[in-house]
Order: structure tokens, then C-alpha cells, then sequence
């Protein structure tokens, strides 16, 4: 709820991430790239510890995609929790608003599946599930190289820190497409 404050289990990372400090979403947002680089984790945190509901209330697909266009990398220090995130949904209703009825009564006929005259779909179940831990993340890790001259002084690059610790929104997207394929909120860690 952004108040309470609880012990969380955290992965520690130190990489290099897109990221941005942004000022229309009043949050940060990370993009962690996963194997292959293809699909990538997007977290937008907000700077108040209770400022999620603002943070949904002025995200519009247009605004998150200008705020993506946004993301620079940079060296950044992440800590995020350990998450395994689990909804089902029935979908019986969502079709038949889009005109999917006649499939769900006793007049169905799902003859051209199995050839029996007496089957009709009772239920369309959608399942998510969304696991954040080490292997999720694994293809986050970086690798460092430090260079030092061999006279003068080298200033270190700036880690950016980013601790997510209190209520956030998150996508998993396909980078090439991208496409959003899940996208929610952690209300409570």
C-alpha cells in the first residue's frame, strides 16, 4: 500500500539498463532485458512511495511509448524484489460481449472438432503467470571492465540506484514488436 513497510526477499544487480527519471509519469522506469534481448521487463516506479495511482491515472499507450523513447543506458545499481505473480480469468462473459454466444449454449455445434453433435464450450479460463527471480533476470547481469590510466585520475562512472521498494507498475514486452504481452501492478510487497 506504500505505507507499510515489510521484509522483502530483493535480488541485488549492478548493470548497465535503459532508464529515465521521468517527469510526466513523476516515476523512474528501468528496462531489464531478458535472454536474447527480444522481450525486456519494464518497471515504472513512482518517486512517492504512494504515488502508483497517479502513476496509472496518467499512463496512456501514447505517453508510455514517448517515455520508452526515452530510456538511456546507463550503469545502474537495481534492487528488486523476488515475484511470482499469479491471475486466472474467466472469459465466457468477454466473448460473448464480442459476439462469441453461441458456442457457450446447447445449440453449439462443435461438430467440426470431434464429430459428435452434443459438446459445447462450458468454460474459457485465462491463466498469467509472472515470475521475477534470479533466472528471470540472469540475462540482466552485466559485466564490468574498469580501465585506469596510467597517470591522472579517472573519474568513476555514475551508478544510478534504483530500489524498488514500494508499490510499481511493470510490463513484459516484446522489444521487436513492441508489443505489450503483460502488464500489472504490485500493490504490496
Amino acid at each position: 500500500n506504500g505505507q507499510d513497510l515489510d521484509l522483502v526477499d530483493t535480488m541485488l544487480s549492478l548493470g548497465k539498463y535503459g532508464y529515465t527519471n521521468d517527469y510526466t509519469l513523476d516515476a523512474e522506469v528501468v528496462e531489464i532485458p531478458y535472454n536474447g534481448k527480444d522481450f525486456s521487463m519494464v518497471v515504472v516506479l513512482p518517486r512517492e512511495r504512494s504515488g502508483l495511482k497517479g502513476v496509472v491515472r496518467s499512463l496512456s499507450a501514447a505517453n508510455f511509448r514517448s517515455v520508452l523513447s526515452r530510456l538511456r543506458m546507463v550503469n545502474l545499481q537495481l534492487r528488486l524484489p523476488k515475484l511470482s505473480l499469479e491471475s486466472e480469468y474467466s472469459l465466457v462473459q468477454a466473448l460473448g460481449s464480442l459476439g462469441a454466444n453461441s458456442i457457450f449454449g446447447s445449440d453449439a455445434d462443435l461438430s467440426g472438432i470431434s464429430g459428435r453433435k452434443d459438446l459445447y464450450v462450458s468454460e474459457v479460463l485465462h491463466k498469467a503467470v509472472v515470475e521475477v527471480n534470479e533466472k528471470g533476470s540472469e540475462a540482466a547481469a552485466a559485466t564490468g571492465i574498469i580501465v585506469k590510466p596510467m597517470s591522472g585520475s579517472l573519474s568513476p562512472p555514475r551508478v544510478v540506484e534504483v530500489n524498488v521498494d514500494h508499490p510499481f507498475l511493470f510490463c513484459i514486452r516484446d522489444v521487436k514488436t513492441d508489443l505489450i504481452l503483460f502488464m500489472g501492478v504490485v500493490n504490496e510487497l
